[in-house]
C-alpha cells in the first residue's frame, strides 16, 4: 500500500489528481513507440489545451479560486474523456490529453464536446459563478512519428493559433510547423 502510494504520488499532479508532467511526456513516448504506420489503429491524437483567462482568474479572487478552476476543469475533462485517454498537466493552467486510435476530426469534435460539458456546468466558489472556457490544439499522430518535441512544438503552434484567433477554439495542426 505504501509503495503504491509512492508511485500515485511520483506520477500525478498534487493539485489536480491528473499525470504531471513527467509522466504524461512518458506516455506519449510510449505511443509513438507502440505506433506504426502500416497500423491506422496505432494512431492517436495529442490535445494541449489552456485554460482562457486563467491569469485575470487568479488576480481577481485569488489562486484559491484560481486552483479549484483547474481542479474542476480537469474534474469536467476526465469526464467527458473516452475510456483510455491520458489527460496531464504539462504547466501552470496548460494540460495534454492523449486519444489512442482518435484521428484528427475526432479529436476536433470531442474537444468541443469537452468544451460543452465544461460550459455547460459551471465551477461555483462561494458566492461566484464562473465559467470556464478553453483554447486547443490538436495534433494527429500517425505514420510512425517518433518526435516528441515536435509534436509538442506543432501542437503549441496550434494552442497559440486558437488563443490568437479568440479564444475558446480549437485548432487542428497542420501538417507543418
Amino acid at each position: 500500500k505504501a509503495e503504491q502510494q509512492l508511485t500515485v504520488k511520483a506520477t500525478t499532479d498534487d493539485l489536480t489528481g491528473c499525470l504531471n508532467r513527467s509522466t504524461i511526456l512518458q506516455q506519449l513516448k510510449m505511443a509513438l513507440a507502440a505506433s506504426s504506420p502500416q497500423d491506422v489503429s496505432s494512431h492517436f491524437c495529442l490535445l494541449m489545451f489552456d485554460l482562457d483567462y486563467f491569469k485575470q482568474i487568479n488576480d481577481r479572487w485569488g489562486h484559491q479560486v484560481g486552483d479549484a478552476a483547474l481542479i474542476h476543469f480537469c474534474d469536467r475533462i476526465r469526464e467527458v474523456s473516452p475510456a483510455g485517454s491520458a489527460l496531464g498537466r504539462v504547466g501552470g493552467e496548460e494540460f495534454v490529453l492523449l486519444l489512442a486510435r482518435t484521428d484528427g476530426m475526432a479529436a476536433t469534435l470531442l474537444s468541443s464536446r469537452l468544451r460543452a460539458a465544461l460550459i455547460s456546468k459551471p465551477l461555483r466558489v462561494g458566492d461566484k459563478t464562473l465559467v470556464l472556457s478553453f483554447s486547443a490544439g490538436v495534433v494527429e499522430v500517425c505514420q510512425g512519428q517518433r518526435d516528441t518535441s515536435a509534436i509538442l512544438m506543432r501542437a503549441d503552434k496550434a494552442l497559440y493559433d486558437a488563443k490568437r484567433t479568440g479564444r475558446g477554439k480549437t485548432v487542428l495542426a497542420s501538417d507543418y510547423l
